[in-house]
Parts: C-alpha cells; sequence; structure tokens
C-alpha cells in the first residue's frame, strides 16, 4: 500500500461508495497549520521542525482538487507543498541517487465563483518574488495548465513543480 494525504478525515474518504478496495493509507492534513509552522520558523530564523510520519518523508505525487476557495487557501498550499514535495538533489552531489521529477496536481473547477482562486494560484505558483525577479534558490511554479471542459462544467488542471 502507498501512504498519502488528505484535508478530510478517513472515514469521509471510505463513505465515498466505491467498491474498489483501497490501497492506500490516509492521513489528516491541516494546511494551515503547516503553513503558520513555516511562517514562524522563518520569521525566527529557526530550522524547520521535523514533522511526525509520514509526512517526515517527501512525496513524489501530491493531488489536490477544489481545495482553494479564498487567497489564504492558495498561500497555505503552496507553503504545505513547499515542505512537503520532494526537491531535486544538488546538482554539486555526485553520490545522489537518479531523481525522477515531483509534482503537485491542482484541480480547480472552472466557475465565475473560482475566477479569484485561478488567479491567486497562477501568483503564487509564478515562480518569481514580489519584485519580478527569478527566485534563486529551486522553486515551485506552473509547469503546465490544462482546461478540461465537459460541456458546462470542467476544471483547469495544473501541473506544478520545481523550477
Amino acid at each position: 500500500t502507498g501512504d498519502w494525504s488528505s484535508d478530510v478525515c478517513s472515514s469521509d474518504l471510505e463513505g465515498t461508495g466505491s467498491s474498489t478496495p483501497c490501497l492506500l493509507k490516509s492521513e489528516k492534513l491541516d494546511w494551515a497549520a503547516l503553513h503558520a509552522s513555516r511562517k514562524f520558523t522563518k520569521a525566527m530564523h529557526a530550522p524547520q521542525p521535523v514533522l511526525p510520519a509520514p509526512f517526515d518523508i517527501p512525496f513524489d505525487t501530491i493531488l489536490a482538487s477544489d481545495v482553494i476557495y479564498e487567497s489564504t487557501h492558495a498561500l497555505h498550499i503552496h507553503s504545505t507543498v513547499e515542505q512537503l514535495l520532494a526537491r531535486p538533489p544538488s546538482p554539486w552531489d555526485a553520490t545522489a541517487a537518479p531523481w525522477e521529477e515531483s509534482a503537485f496536481w491542482l484541480s480547480i473547477p472552472i466557475l465565475e465563483t473560482h475566477a479569484v482562486p485561478i488567479e491567486c494560484v497562477e501568483e503564487i505558483f509564478s515562480g518569481v518574488e514580489e519584485d519580478g525577479k527569478a527566485k534563486s534558490d529551486w522553486t515551485l511554479g506552473i509547469q503546465s495548465a490544462t482546461d478540461e471542459l465537459h460541456g458546462d462544467a470542467g476544471c483547469r488542471i495544473y501541473r506544478i513543480g520545481w523550477c
């Protein structure tokens, strides 16, 4: 089985009515708490805290769907993904194992009510600082955005990774 995280409870996931056995284990994930923890440690110039299992090991893939309703949610998710998505090895590390690119996949409904969340995601995951300069270290950026439309409904699917 694999591990994964969600902002919904395990009982919610089990109640989806799927007849397919779940091969994944879920853990409760509080995006806002992880963001607040990172913000505090950065402000205090303190080392990042060691997160409890399963969050102590970086994830190769993170999935999120319909989770951004306000601009602060995009900030929380960016901060969380920054902490949990596996980073590329240093180009100077000759002992690093081969690296398979990690990705954060984010799906947002294409609705009039989601115009602001889409703008926030595209700004926060732009890969540049507020002054318009590229960040000097690895940063999260949108690598692709695809609109999946089905009649009157649809969603925008972002592939976000390290740039």
